[in-house]
C-alpha cells in the first residue's frame, strides 16, 4: 500500500489562512497601541507627581539652607527647661522625618515612573514589531490574491 504525499492546500484555504493571521495580528496591534496609550497617560500623572515631589523636597532643601544646621542646635541649646528641650527635640525629629519621607516619596514616584517608562518603550517595541508583521503578512495576502487573478500559464 503506497501513501500519496499530502495535497498541497487549496488556494482559497490558504489565502483564508492568510488572512486568519492578517486579522490576528491586526487585533493583538490594536491591543498593544490601546496599552500603550494607557501607559502613555499613567506616564503623564507620574510625571506631574514627580514635579510636585521634587518642588516639595525643593521648598524643605531651600528652608534646610536657609535655617542652617547650627540654628537646629542653637534651638536645643536655648531650651529653659528639660521638657522645653524634649519638646524642642521631638519637633526636629518630626521636622526630619517630614523632610525623608518626602525624599522617600519622590524616590518611589521616579522609580513607578523609570519601571513605567520601561513598560512603555516595551510595548512600543512590540507595536513595531507587529506592525512589520502586519505589514509581511499584508503582502503574503497580496501575492495570494495576484497569484489567483492571474490566468494559468499553459
Amino acid at each position: 500500500m503506497a501513501f500519496a504525499p499530502p495535497a498541497a492546500p487549496s488556494p482559497d484555504v490558504e489565502l483564508q489562512r492568510n488572512l486568519a493571521q492578517y486579522q490576528a495580528i491586526a487585533e493583538d496591534l490594536r491591543v498593544t497601541v490601546a496599552q500603550t496609550d494607557v501607559i502613555r497617560r499613567q506616564l503623564e500623572s507620574l510625571e506631574s507627581q514627580r514635579q510636585e515631589r521634587r518642588a516639595a523636597v525643593g521648598r524643605l532643601a531651600a528652608a534646610s539652607y536657609r535655617s542652617h544646621r547650627a540654628d537646629s542646635f542653637n534651638l536645643l541649646l536655648d531650651a529653659d527647661s528639660a521638657t522645653d528641650f524634649r519638646y524642642r527635640l521631638a519637633l526636629l525629629n518630626v521636622f526630619a522625618q517630614h523632610r525623608q519621607l518626602e525624599i522617600k516619596a519622590l524616590n518611589s514616584t521616579t522609580d513607578r515612573y523609570t519601571t513605567t517608562q520601561h513598560t512603555l518603550d516595551a510595548l512600543i517595541a512590540q507595536q513595531r514589531g507587529q506592525q512589520q508583521e502586519l505589514l509581511a503578512q499584508r503582502r503574503k495576502v497580496e501575492a495570494r490574491l495576484a497569484e489567483l487573478r492571474s490566468p494559468p500559464s499553459p
